[in-house]
């Protein structure tokens, strides 16, 4: 059978309120019914998610409903990838929606140009603010093809699984999936997508829409239990190992790959920093703690070098500076303040 244009996957857990945007979302993209295909990962759900989602599954022809355990939105992703048949994938979250009518273009624009990734912008929507805040890439190199490590460099970016369409055979051929993390599972795919692909291009087009501060969402539900807390930081303190391990490996052979490794060891350290301060957060017992601090210094993020951050602020500048301080940083676990 003739592949499909798009695979569209959607990772399901407790998206009961905002399932219904996001499917409707997906319809006013001017696509044809038969070039696409939605694949919704329902991930252990307990509210009525899956049964929302079922409904349209037994009505409709391009929605597929998978269901697994709880294992977190990284392993739905691989359940999801591991029947799609599109030539191109786009990850999509059950509580985010896409703007209307931007995906003809994209697929489009993807094609004619052989991409093995299109990066195209996102915009953080505050629904109990009212506000939307953009997302701006850091160079003006839009519309060129380039190399994933080219696009580390010049657009600073490494991060979001669902900023922009992936060929799937370009993931198959690499054996690229989503590690089983709580946080970070995006980062350590694209990160590693970026670092193998070949034709890589940004558009300049907001075609993604984040919704931040909504209580089903699992970063950002407050009063989380410590165990949870636990988990992430764990989680940061891996990716973190991981990113810097993966920057000192790459061969720089031009200015544009020592670029590239530049990003990634300061994205490391701004890991690295969130890692200890979740650590402390957590109330970490000491040696655990201990061993997770030595994970940091053992591949040289410890003690965290300064490091450049948009939306770094004169406090995580203090911070830093006296959690590089071991008695100071031992003091604040002991503590239990932090």
């Amino acid at each position: 059978m003739k592949d499909l244009v798009l695979s569209i996957i959607i990772p399901l857990y407790n998206n009961a309120a905002y399932i219904r945007k996001c499917i409707d979302s997906i319809d006013n993209q001017e696509l044809l019914p038969e070039s696409y295909e939605i694949l919704i990962v329902n991930d252990g759900s307990t509210d009525n998610s899956y049964d929302i989602v079922k409904v349209y599954a037994e009505s409709r022809t391009d929605i597929t409903l998978l269901s697994q355990p709880n294992q977190g939105p990284g392993i739905a992703r691989n359940l999801g990838m591991s029947v799609a048949k599109g030539k191109y994938i786009l990850f999509i979250d059950a509580d985010d929606y896409l703007s209307d009518n931007v995906l003809k273009n994209i697929i489009e624009t993807a094609e004619n140009n052989d991409l093995d990734l299109l990066l195209y912008k996102y915009q953080e929507v505050h629904e109990d603010e009212g506000r939307s805040i953009p997302f701006d890439y850091d160079c003006e190199h839009l519309n060129k093809v380039m190399s994933g490590k080219d696009a580390i460099s010049t657009l600073r970016f490494y991060h979001s699984v669902c900023s922009g369409i992936f060929s799937r055979h370009f993931i198959e051929n690499h054996k690229l999936y989503f590690e089983n993390q709580v946080w970070g599972e995006d980062v350590w795919f694209m990160v590693r997508f970026l670092t193998k692909a070949e034709r890589v291009m940004a558009v300049d087009k907001t075609c993604y829409n984040y919704v931040k501060y909504n209580v089903s969402s699992l970063t950002s539900r407050k009063n989380l239990n410590l165990d949870f807390l636990r988990k992430v930081a764990l989680s940061r303190v891996d990716v973190s190992v991981k990113m810097k391990r993966l920057a000192d490996s790459l061969v720089i052979e031009n200015k544009s790959d020592r670029q590239c490794v530049e990003v990634m060891i300061n994205g490391a350290y701004v890991f690295s920093y969130y890692s200890i301060y979740k650590l402390l957060q957590s109330q970490m017992p000491e040696t655990t703690f201990e061993y997770q601090i030595k994970k940091l210094s053992d591949v040289g993020l410890y003690p965290v070098k300064k490091y450049e951050y948009k939306w770094k602020s004169k406090k995580d500048e203090l911070i830093r500076f006296l959690i590089n301080n071991r008695p100071i940083l031992r003091f604040l676990n002991f503590l239990k303040l932090a």
